[in-house]
């Protein structure tokens, strides 16, 4: 974001401070699941995997990817938004 000019400097540091409080949760891999959606929507088998936590364990997706918050959407999973 900082490349594009989107924030600045001092917002990219404030920025990873709220990051690192997000918790994050080690889960198993469904790779199956992954696949299927990697197939259905044209994306990578890890974004597959991500949608899948997700909707798995029915939390809020976090992604600047505007596909996947896409894809998050028809799968109805909450999505984060994130104000540039």
């Amino acid at each position: 974001m900082m490349k594009r000019n989107w924030i600045s400097k001092t917002d990219a540091k404030a920025t990873i401070k709220q990051f690192i409080r997000i918790p994050i949760r080690r889960t198993p891999v469904r790779l199956t699941q992954a696949i299927d959606l990697a197939d259905k929507f044209g994306i990578y088998a890890y974004d597959g995997y991500v949608l899948d936590c997700a909707k798995q364990y029915r939390t809020p997706l976090l992604s600047l990817d505007t596909k996947m918050v896409d894809i998050a959407r028809l799968l109805q999973i909450h999505i984060l938004e994130i104000e540039k």
